[in-house]
């Protein structure tokens, strides 16, 4: 069925009319290339997201390489995957400024400059530089861009157009783990550092396809980054509920791998756990993309319940024995968590309008990048404490459950706002 709706939607002539705050009625001036736009935003996700996942291969073999402790370690994946994030005002900013394709194909040169660069690199702290802080600024760049462009062209059906652009993280959490994994065996990590850092030259062409007709760059650039955005309470609510999530989000992820090969699973077979998790990644956001769109129940309600179900199969996977418990988590994992990609951007639009999406993804951004930024190599340490991973992913299982509740006291600040006005 949703396979059929996503067919519906590409089959949709229609023109729809954006009305932005500011008083711009902008009209998409061609509307078969949002298929473009939506399809540039997707490989985007994809060789993002793959790469970001696929640190949890890296991560093991920069703690053998370097002979290092998984805190120490963690600081690479963390400060790679944080800074997109940290950076998100100054993406926005940037975005606003010089449209969403200059600052994308700038971006992507950028991150590919910095893997390129870190391969060469023989410490951690070098590697932090380089694979962390260059490549995570050019991220940054592509990030924005590829999702604050998809609603202004897809104005129905805005759940379902967000949930097919970020499906593409799904496919590439598929693709990369197995290759990165058969890389590294291959031409060694140094080798697939070069590799993998020409796949990011991808989204040079990814954001030369980010085009915007004069009336929608007007309307962007007439949405000057500033923080008022934050005295909306739900807005801020949703910052709040963005640190817990991401502060525990990407723990599981990253050692996923090695408590896999804890139990005697080989690195080629553990790298499967992750690309499952992307299968199940991707017909989540699908599912539930499709599903919202029905309007049968409250997004904030979706989010909050497969958030807490996420959470808590994170912490039954802590006292996984078998290969079999690593893909069931995976599966559980992929499905539930898969609503952040999909009603994100919804959950914004509707709480703070379309004139400031642009903002509240840049703000919303540098409160999880710096809980992810931090993550990690708290996740890192809880292991070095004891030497097994039963406290790394209890806590971050209950911390993801946490943050699923967080957004249950949004109709109580809506109803006495109501009654205020």
């Amino acid at each position: 069925m949703s396979f059929i709706h996503v067919f519906r939607v590409f089959k949709k002539k229609k023109s729809h009319v954006l009305e932005l705050d500011s008083g711009y009625n902008v009209k998409p001036y061609f509307d078969r290339y949002g298929y473009m736009v939506l399809f540039g935003s997707f490989v985007a996700n994809l060789i993002i997201e793959g790469c970001f996942v696929s640190f949890g291969i890296i991560y093991n073999v920069l703690v053998e390489e370097f002979n290092v402790t998984r805190a120490s370690a963690a600081w690479v994946g963390s400060v790679f995957q944080a800074i997109p994030f940290i950076f998100g005002p100054v993406s926005s900013i940037i975005t606003n400024k010089f449209g969403c394709r200059r600052a994308a194909i700038i971006g992507g040169f950028i991150a590919c400059l910095g893997w390129f660069l870190g391969s060469f690199m023989n410490s951690i702290a070098l590697l932090v530089i380089t694979f962390g802080l260059i490549s995570g600024f050019g991220l940054s760049l592509v990030v924005i861009p590829s999702l604050v462009i998809v609603p202004f062209y897809f104005v129905e059906r805005m759940s379902l157009a967000a949930s097919i652009a970020i499906g593409g993280s799904g496919l590439g959490t598929i693709i990369y783990p197995p290759m990165t994994d058969y890389l590294i065996r291959t031409y060694t990590w140094r080798g697939a550092f070069q590799i993998l850092a020409a796949s990011f030259l991808h989204l040079v062409v990814c954001g030369a396809l980010f085009r915007l007709p004069d009336s929608f760059g007007m309307g962007l650039v007439q949405t000057a980054f500033d923080l008022s955005i934050l005295k909306n309470t739900v807005f801020t609510l949703f910052c709040i509920q963005s640190v817990f999530y991401y502060f525990a989000f990407d723990t599981p992820l990253m050692n996923i791998i090695a408590l896999t090969q804890q139990c005697g699973v080989s690195s080629q077979k553990a790298s499967w756990v992750l690309s499952t998790y992307g299968i199940a990644n991707s017909f989540g956001q699908m599912f539930i993309g499709w599903l919202a769109d029905l309007e049968l129940f409250n997004n904030l309600f979706i989010y909050n319940f497969t958030t807490v179900v996420a959470g808590a199969a994170t912490v039954l996977v802590a006292f996984g024995t078998t290969y079999t418990h690593f893909i069931l988590y995976a599966i559980t994992f992929g499905v539930f968590i898969s609503s952040n990609y999909a009603l994100c951007t919804a959950i914004i639009v509707e709480y703070v309008g379309m004139e400031s999406l642009s903002n509240a993804f840049g703000i919303t951004s540098l409160a999880e990048g710096t809980a992810i930024l931090l993550g990690p190599p708290c996740g890192g340490y809880l292991f070095d404490l004891n030497g097994n991973y039963i406290l790394t992913f209890t806590c971050a299982g209950l911390i993801i459950m946490l943050s699923g509740t967080v957004l249950l006291f949004v109709p109580c600040f809506n109803k006495c706002f109501n009654k205020n006005k």
